[in-house]
């Protein structure tokens, strides 16, 4: 599939902004928005709020993909957030800019694309792609840039040579890595798909972002979301557009 997408240099980033993506929408019209969808998929020993018809996630654990650790998530927290898999500022570099509204919309509020991790590892990443990041729980890389490549494929974005390069070297670590085609669809409210199977097994809780620094980030409000993210990282993600577009 990484064959299939078109190589070429990164736009630039002018006219994006995150909004565009109207993330947390309630796009697949389940009745709830797709932050605690997220939630709800993504957590284990889940919690949902009273009142809210089955959609807001109160607590539950994560066994974060990107650091191979596993968190506690209470209403409020800012130790685990979502993120784009392909960042919203790499999806308008390369080809998004030529989306329609809706189009936008879905990327924005695709499972495909969309999963619950560390949020200090969210704010590392910032909008780099494969070349400038790669999620540090090697165990992981291999999916990671399977959807990554899934992602490109099915929004028809291209790659830039450098981030072609650092997907494919991933992929020659993992030849039995098929493409991705694991089931990721939002529950229903009131459901998780995580299963409780685990449940008797330890989860380390955590105060603190992995790195030991302090978060500005509350999981539970409109702030803390992929797009807000990114532009809060705009400083950053402007100079990994720069680090990438001169590897290329």
């Amino acid at each position: 599939m990484l064959d299939e997408l078109e190589v070429k240099g990164k736009d630039h980033t002018t006219g994006y902004d995150p909004q565009l993506f109207d993330w947390s929408a309630d796009v697949d019209g389940n009745g709830c928005d797709t932050l605690n969808d997220a939630l709800r998929r993504d957590l284990r020993s889940l919690q949902i709020e009273a009142g809210t018809k089955g959609c807001v996630a109160t607590a539950g654990d994560l066994e974060d993909e990107y650091s191979g650790k596993a968190y506690g998530f209470e209403h409020g927290s800012a130790t685990v957030d979502i993120d784009f898999i392909v960042s919203g500022s790499n999806a308008w570099q390369t080809g998004a800019a030529a989306m329609s509204a809706e189009e936008l919309r879905e990327f924005g509020n695709d499972p495909l694309n969309l999963l619950t991790v560390s949020a200090d590892l969210i704010r590392q990443k910032g909008g780099g792609d494969a070349a400038a990041w790669l999620p540090p729980n090697e165990s992981f890389q291999c999916e990671y840039v399977s959807r990554q490549i899934a992602v490109k494929h099915k929004y028809g974005l291209w790659v830039a040579a450098a981030e072609k390069g650092a997907m494919q070297a991933v992929l020659d670590t993992c030849a039995d890595q098929p493409a991705f085609t694991r089931e990721v669809a939002w529950p229903k409210p009131g459901e998780s798909v995580k299963t409780e199977s685990a449940a008797g097994e330890s989860t380390q809780q955590s105060s603190t972002q992995p790195s030991g620094e302090d978060s500005e980030t509350d999981s539970t409000e409109p702030s803390a979301n992929p797009a807000a993210q990114e532009a809060a990282d705009d400083d950053a993600d402007a100079s990994t557009a720069e680090r990438t577009a001169d590897a290329d």
